[in-house]
């Protein structure tokens, strides 16, 4: 008797050293293999370029705006800095930088720009103020 037969697993055993998924144009006569990495390598890797360019463009834009404003800001503070009229009010109990920046405003600066003018006229390195001390601020026309 000849066992020439394979039986169990052995028969479904591959003899591919590099398996793949295949696809199988079921439509055609003649059936064309095509490697579904091969198919989807090219759209994932466009995607990536894709969305790469996008966070790229996005970061671009928000350096030149922040760039620009600081800018602008910068040159706003210079102005001011250099052309505005001054005037000596000594400090009052109570008294605190943002409050005299508010009561004498710059035109074109925040309530911020204005407290970090006066400070850098005074030479503060802090916002500490004593009862009495002269400070040079913004002349108000009011």
């Amino acid at each position: 008797m000849n066992n020439s037969m394979t039986y169990g697993n052995l028969a479904l055993k591959s003899y591919n050293t590099h398996p793949s998924f295949q696809v199988i144009d079921g439509n055609s006569r003649s059936f064309n293999h095509v490697s579904v990495s091969a198919q989807k390598a090219p759209v994932a890797n466009a995607r990536s370029k894709a969305g790469l360019f996008f966070v790229v463009v996005i970061a671009v834009i928000a350096l030149s705006f922040t760039f620009f404003t600081s800018a602008a800001s910068q040159r706003a503070f210079d102005t001011a800095s250099a052309n505005v009229s001054r005037a000596v009010i000594s400090v009052q109990s109570g008294d605190t930088l943002w409050d005299i920046a508010e009561e004498h405003p710059v035109s074109h600066l925040s309530t911020s720009d204005t407290v970090a003018l006066i400070r850098s006229w005074n030479g503060l390195n802090s916002s500490e103020l004593s009862i009495g001390m002269d400070l040079l601020v913004p002349a108000s026309f009011q």
